[in-house]
């Protein structure tokens, strides 16, 4: 899943990092990154197609979160690189998402 991708990107970046705030920015991102992880594993495994549109109908909103998680993550992470791998994968987490 490529919102696993981009946590892992952060987790070698956040165990990199000498500056403690950047780590807790960068750790506070990876937390958000969670929580959209765990919604969509929650609504893949209801049975209920009127629960699952629910579910999915609370995510798709989040979307916003995830794109200024974008721009939070390429100014905390110096390395441009890294921080273009790691949005590539929100944004194609995003684009899964809006196929829901």
């Amino acid at each position: 899943m490529a919102i696993r991708d981009a946590q892992h990107l952060l987790t070698q970046e956040i165990n990199i990092t000498s500056d403690l705030m950047k780590g807790i920015r960068l750790n506070h991102e990876y937390q958000n990154l969670d929580s959209c992880v765990s919604q969509l594993l929650h609504a893949q495994n209801v049975t209920d197609d009127a629960i699952f549109s629910q579910m999915i109908a609370a995510i798709i909103p989040q979307t916003k979160r995830l794109q200024a998680d974008e721009n939070t993550i390429k100014e905390l992470l110096s390395d441009v690189a890294t921080a273009n791998e790691v949005v590539g994968c929100i944004t194609k987490a995003l684009s899964f998402i809006a196929k829901l």
